[in-house]
């Protein structure tokens, strides 16, 4: 416990563990094994790990440090996990680079809970080697499945657009750029460029169009079609329904789109909404917010499912990606040009361990997992 809670501070302090060299002999250690010297002088448990134990079981190298960090990080995932059990989420997502140029995905969760508060919390990073959607959906997937989060839930997504939806399209966009750029343009000695033959350019300016900027153009018509379609516009103007500044507030007939994508029985929320009128009719003025009006029902929430289901859903969906981009702010202060050795696994651990920081972590349980992954011990761990 002791040396999984100096982990853990190390952690969420998003500094490094590990020294440059951390043999005997070395002046600087590392963060972790510092942090326990200085505690063995005022604790004599901490003194008796770093002195008594066996050169090959003081549970203080590498790869001990980088399980006792998955440990901790799993402890947050199950309890996000557990929060999100039977209620409808968002699925949030974007991507960056980190200092070794590998592409992280960052998945971010977005639900309401009992008390009718929005939480985002992240999961951590995935590592992107393709970028089609195939690729992205299946990197989705394996992450919710592995963290017992069923997809069925999921009432909506939410990417940073052109990042990843078509990503796939810009790619090719400029690898395909730079040959038709390379087979038409020289430079000259003083650094301009010139055309070469205006034969040859010619023929690949209609390759280009042809091949390249009517392909690239369809592709970002088909995407702003598929994401500003008429059903859309009809789904955005029915969540604007829910909101009591809005002139349609409670209008059954507005509500129709959302009800249907939240699958919410219709004939139910009809016969609940003429209560509902009803009920809140002189605190309408007073309210501002969607969370204002599940206020108001809160006393009265098992008398309303329907109407509940529907407005929890309506506060669940999400207007920008911004929690993700606060964990690539993390990201960028722990794996730095002196740290860029770090795995994926370890950097998305590390992430989440300085993200989540309201979660209060089980010291007893990380020591029992442990403990349990390593039985024929040296040490017996209590």
């Amino acid at each position: 416990m002791k040396i999984c809670s100096t982990v853990l501070l190390c952690a969420r302090q998003m500094i490094a563990l590990r020294g440059h060299e951390e043999n005997g002999e070395s002046r600087n250690r590392g963060n972790l094994i510092e942090l326990l010297h200085w505690a063995a002088s005022t604790d004599s448990l901490v003194d008796k790990i770093l002195n008594d134990s066996d050169s090959n079981a003081t549970y203080l190298s590498p790869t001990i440090q980088n399980e006792i960090l998955k440990i901790l990080a799993d402890q947050i995932r199950r309890k996000i996990s557990n929060e999100i059990k039977n209620r409808p989420f968002v699925l949030m997502a974007d991507e960056s680079k980190d200092i070794s140029s590998k592409e992280q995905l960052s998945v971010v969760l977005r639900y309401v809970d009992a008390e009718n508060q929005i939480h985002e919390h992240f999961m951590g990073f995935t590592k992107l080697d393709q970028f089609d959607a195939k690729a992205l959906y299946e990197k989705l997937y394996e992450l919710l499945m592995k963290h017992d989060i069923s997809i069925q839930d999921c009432i909506g997504q939410c990417y940073d657009g052109s990042t990843i939806l078509i990503s796939i399209n810009l790619h090719d966009f400029e690898e395909k750029l730079r040959y038709l750029q390379d087979s038409v343009i020289f430079t000259t000695t003083i650094g301009q460029k010139d055309w070469g033959n205006q034969k040859s350019f010619h023929s690949n300016e209609n390759k280009f169009r042809d091949e390249l900027f009517y392909s690239l153009i369809d592709s970002i018509l088909i995407e702003l079609n598929n994401r500003f379609s008429d059903d859309n516009i009809l789904l955005f103007s029915s969540v604007s329904a829910v909101h009591p500044s809005n002139q349609q507030f409670l209008e059954i007939e507005f509500l129709k789109p959302l009800a249907s994508h939240l699958l919410v029985d219709f004939k139910l929320l009809e016969n609940e909404l003429n209560i509902v009128k009803h009920f809140i009719r002189e605190k309408i003025a007073s309210m501002k917010t969607i969370q204002d009006l599940l206020t108001e029902l809160k006393p009265v929430n098992e008398a309303f499912p329907a109407t509940i289901s529907l407005l929890r859903g309506a506060l669940c969906l999400p207007v920008s990606s911004t929690t993700c981009e606060r964990s690539f702010s993390r990201m960028k202060l722990i794996k730095t040009y002196c740290r860029n050795s770090m795995g994926d696994e370890c950097l998305s651990d590390l992430t989440l361990l300085a993200v989540e920081r309201d979660f209060d972590i089980d010291l007893e349980e990380t020591v029992d997992i442990f403990s349990k992954s390593h039985k024929n011990g040296r040490i017996l761990l209590s």
